[in-house]
């Protein structure tokens, strides 16, 4: 029986013809997803000079803007207008104060702001500068250092609203500053009016930061911002949320609830506060200071949230100090979705330079790498390293993700080059 088994299975595989029309093809060749450069400029002027560090480029009329400064170095930062469409370089602004040897110059805290009309506002150290756009020179400045001395130290924090600064200085390790003065210089004439002084509170030293301009439908312009407190003996802080009447002098309400830190960023819109105290996320009514919802992500020990919000399509998105992303819906402060895959969310990247873009659809950040997630869900589309190397200096980080919605392109900067990009599909 067994041979006879054995004789029909050898006439049936004698029997088999081998046709090549069954075989499956080949798997194509996998295509790189690559970025496609359109151009690349050197950010410093001598390309073999270290830059390690850019501002995220801003756009004016068919310039892009950014910066370079060498974080380990003692250089002061340059700021590089260049050709949005062919890369050529336009100027070049370093005419800062000159304090001699040892003046403190903090490049990680430089604030920088374009205005419309034609003018980039820079605050730095203990200096204020109103920057002509068009040509790249000084149009008029203000050195602060002297007012240092009568509020005997203390740290900058600055916003802008239309016609200038809102500069605000306070205890931050100085532990003689008994109050924290907030002032308005106007860009034109740099004149300096103090418009709010918060004193100390028992053991407690304040800092008042994040202040914001809101003008109301009568007219009367409110003050939105936030104190902070520290307790020197325990090391204790705390945080308020307020609404200054500027006009009639007097506070409309104050949060004293916050006992998080408070982000450094503050959004408004549509007559609506949003903010984040550490992980849980705040939308308040401006007029009346309500809390219209406390939401975001429950947890304790996945990080919390430092960088700038993105708000988008009735979405806010936000990412961890451990890179973990996060989409809040904007009316309810629940959570839609959330990337906590290492490979796909990356790590943490502090500051301005990691505000999230956000472009049809899609959301655009780096933490040294490039990342596109789908704003629908979070899934990773794409993932990019620095399409340009410097052989002395390897470590090309891609920084701040800049679009240009008129010609849909992308612009970011590496420590060492300024890259205009296609937008992949």
């Amino acid at each position: 029986m067994k041979n006879i088994m054995l004789f029909l299975m050898l006439i049936i595989i004698s029997c088999h013809k081998y046709n090549p029309d069954t075989v499956d093809p080949p798997d194509p060749p996998k295509q790189k997803d690559t970025l496609q450069v359109v151009w690349y400029s050197y950010v410093r002027d001598n390309s073999d000079t270290v830059s390690r560090f850019c501002l995220k480029p801003v756009f004016f009329n068919n310039f892009v803007i950014t910066s370079s400064f060498n974080i380990p170095g003692p250089e002061k930062e340059q700021f590089h207008c260049f050709n949005k469409k062919t890369g050529e370089r336009e100027w070049i602004w370093q005419d800062y104060f000159d304090r001699g040897f040892g003046s403190r110059i903090n490049f990680r805290d430089h604030i920088r702001y374009i205005d419309p009309s034609g003018s980039f506002l820079l605050a730095e150290a203990y200096s204020f500068y109103n920057i002509d756009l068009n040509t790249g020179k000084t149009i008029n400045s203000l050195n602060f250092y002297p007012y240092i001395d009568a509020l005997q130290g203390g740290t900058l924090d600055v916003t802008y609203y239309k016609d200038g600064f809102l500069a605000s200085y306070g205890f931050n390790d100085i532990p003689n500053t008994d109050s924290s003065i907030l002032y308005q210089i106007d860009k034109n004439n740099m004149d300096i009016r103090e418009i709010l002084k918060i004193k100390n509170s028992g053991e407690y030293y304040p800092f008042i930061q994040n202040t914001y301009l809101h003008v109301r439908p009568n007219n009367d312009t409110f003050l939105i911002g936030s104190f902070g407190w520290l307790k020197i003996k325990h090391s204790e802080e705390k945080y308020d949320l307020f609404c200054y009447n500027l006009t009639k002098k007097e506070f409309v309400w104050k949060k004293d609830s916050f006992s998080k830190q408070l982000n450094n960023n503050l959004y408004l819109q549509d007559g609506k506060l949003y903010c984040v105290a550490y992980n849980d996320f705040y939308s308040i009514e401006i007029e009346t200071g309500d809390i219209i919802w406390k939401g975001g992500p429950s947890f304790t020990d996945e990080g919390f949230f430092l960088d700038p919000l993105t708000i988008a399509e009735g979405k806010i998105f936000a990412k961890t100090t451990l890179g973990h992303m996060f989409c809040v819906d904007q009316n309810t402060g629940s959570v839609i979705w959330s990337n906590k895959k290492h490979e796909e969310s990356g790590a943490a990247s502090l500051g301005q330079n990691s505000k999230i873009e956000y472009y049809k659809g899609k959301i655009y950040f780096s933490d040294n790498t490039m990342r596109i997630l789908d704003a629908s869900n979070g899934s990773l589309l794409h993932k990019y390293n620095s399409p340009k190397s410097v052989p002395q200096y390897p470590e090309n980080y891609i920084e701040g993700i800049t679009i240009d919605p008129e010609s849909e392109l992308m612009y970011f900067t590496d420590g060492y080059h300024l890259i205009c990009a296609k937008i992949p599909k």
